[in-house]
């Protein structure tokens, strides 16, 4: 679609169009590109048993997501498990969930389950 709007873009500030006309056709195109990347994300709630906490699996968890490019947050549970909301990119998450099936070399990791769910549009990657 990029080159289609890119040409009609050019044909607008050739003719001299108002820059609101300018404005709201430079939105919906961002409108569009931004539904395109929205599409491409995927999105998890992880559970994960084992030894996970006391061992620094939230640390190191975040610094993983942060050098992948990984958004959510990670949180230690009552019962002990860690639980983590991911949103990236599917190559991406497919990194980071094998690494989240390992962890650090302190941890032991016994379970990891996933369920799909809903994107929230995460912007960083925090620990809670």
């Amino acid at each position: 679609f990029a080159s289609i709007e890119l040409v009609e873009l050019v044909e607008l500030v050739r003719h001299g169009e108002s820059s609101l006309r300018l404005n709201w056709f430079i939105g919906d195109c961002l409108v569009k590109l931004c539904g395109k990347i929205i599409e491409m994300t995927e999105s998890y709630s992880v559970r994960v048993k084992g030894k996970v906490q006391g061992v620094g699996f939230r640390f190191y968890t975040q610094k993983t997501a942060k050098e992948l490019g990984v958004s959510g947050f990670v949180k230690n549970m009552r019962d002990g498990s860690v639980y983590i909301e991911a949103e990236a990119d599917p190559d991406i998450m497919e990194v980071f969930i094998n690494w989240v099936n390992k962890g650090p070399e302190w941890a032991r990791v016994d379970d990891v389950s996933l369920q799909e769910k809903p994107q929230e549009g995460f912007v960083s990657f925090m620990i809670k």
